[in-house]
């Protein structure tokens, strides 16, 4: 079973106790009948390009931190995958971007959190105005294909893959 995030009910606050729900073992309130169904994340990442360069960021949180990765993060309730990936950007590189083209959707296997990867163009000369946000970020820094650091997640470099391959 998945990592258990609850001990009591969040509704009704009785003991959860394990059940086989739909052949799947489930956390399960004998008091309210409340079933908890553990969901991944949802998360939101752009590949942006320029001058044959790709922009990372180099972790400054855990996981991974001292690591790089692209712009992006969660998705917040109410917002739609484009708008995230677009805050995000703007959130953790002080840069406004257009998406060009959905790469893919990646992950939510074995309890990782789903990615949607994005490519998008800066716009106008937005590189003057790149900002790096201590607090998700340590440096900001555009790298040549055949110059990348270690990527913080696997993910990344099946993106990687994906978006070239795309590209071609």
């Amino acid at each position: 079973m998945p990592h258990l995030t609850f001990t009591y009910c969040p509704l009704c606050a009785t003991a959860l106790i394990e059940k086989e729900i739909h052949t799947i073992r489930r956390l399960f309130c004998p008091g309210c009948q409340y079933i908890h169904y553990p969901q991944p994340k949802l998360v939101a990442l752009v590949v942006i390009e320029h001058e044959e360069k790709l922009l990372l960021l180099k972790r400054n949180i855990e996981p991974a931190r001292g690591l790089w990765n692209f712009c992006g993060g969660y998705i917040e309730l109410g917002e739609t995958v484009q708008e995230a990936v677009i805050r995000e950007a703007k959130e953790e590189a002080n840069i406004d971007i257009q998406l060009d083209r959905l790469i893919g959707i990646y992950g939510g296997e074995e309890g990782s959190n789903v990615v949607a990867a994005f490519h998008a163009q800066l716009l106008s000369d937005q590189v003057s105005h790149l900002a790096v946000q201590p607090e998700e970020a340590s440096e900001l820094a555009f790298f040549a294909w055949e110059e990348l650091p270690t990527l913080a997640f696997p993910v990344h470099y099946q993106i990687l893959r994906d978006w070239k391959a795309i590209k071609l």
